[in-house]
């Protein structure tokens, strides 16, 4: 099976197509080389005239310091005690989740795609920051950077569309009566996604990853990798069950 470059930055993170041993029965064509071709050149060509940076800009810097913003001051302004009204630390909360949104929909992704700075150092200290709000930046560059990039929508290939559970995310997975109407529960599954990553998903990724020869591809070290993945949600428990207990004693107006 032959694979393909990603254009722009996505394989800026020295990650590499693999072939996989379930999906080797696929094929890239080989007859349109001169496409991929066209398409790098234009892009490099647009960012050097119009003068244009490749990685992140001033206004990408301030969007940064303002989504760790959105999470970490809320956070210490829970544990602080400051507060005990339960309807405060809800309101609080909620804006952690819209931290966690910018983290992962902007600045993680650009820094594991090795986009936010041409320092290898940068991206990867970014990169991590997908540890700190409950997830393994290592499998979301298995995952995204050479599955995703390399077989995208690809049934049985790309992760981004295996199915889950009660939802349906592609045309060749297996229908079930109960898909007529996932476009009226899909909202509510999708906001218990997160759970299920943080506490099941990055293990049976890392596991599968491990066995299917793909981490020893990408020069990556397992135990290493593991070993944070422990730590990042021994880390989360640690921080919810902090969280769950000002809940408890701002609702019955106790302090801790």
């Amino acid at each position: 099976m032959a694979t393909r470059e990603i254009t722009s930055e996505h394989n800026s993170k020295n990650v590499k197509p693999i072939i996989m041993p379930q999906y080797n029965t696929l094929k890239f064509a080989n007859n349109r080389q001169d496409f991929f071709a066209t398409l790098n050149k234009r892009v490099n060509d647009y960012f050097k005239s119009n003068n244009l940076c490749r990685h992140a800009n001033p206004e990408m810097k301030i969007k940064t310091v303002f989504m760790f913003a959105l999470y970490f001051v809320p956070y210490f302004l829970i544990i602080s005690n400051i507060t005990t009204n339960p309807w405060v630390l809800w309101a609080l909360c909620g804006v952690m989740g819209f931290g966690i949104a910018g983290i992962g929909l902007s600045v993680m992704h650009d820094a594991n795609h090795g986009a936010y700075s041409k320092k290898p150092w940068v991206n990867d200290v970014l990169g991590y920051s997908l540890n700190i709000i409950g997830a393994s930046a290592f499998n979301w560059r298995m995952q995204h950077n050479v599955l995703h990039h390399t077989y995208t929508n690809i049934h049985e290939a790309d992760e981004d569309i295996s199915p889950r559970g009660v939802l349906r995310m592609h045309p060749d997975s297996e229908w079930k009566g109960l898909h007529r109407y996932q476009h009226l529960y899909a909202w509510f599954f999708y906001g218990l996604m997160t759970l299920v990553w943080c506490s099941v998903k990055d293990f049976v990724r890392i596991m599968r990853y491990q066995q299917s020869g793909l981490i020893q591809k990408q020069k990556g070290n397992f135990y290493r990798e593991f070993a944070i993945l422990i730590a990042a949600c021994r880390c989360q428990e640690h921080h919810q069950s902090r969280l769950e207990s000002l809940g408890h004693c701002g609702a019955k107006g106790e302090d801790l």
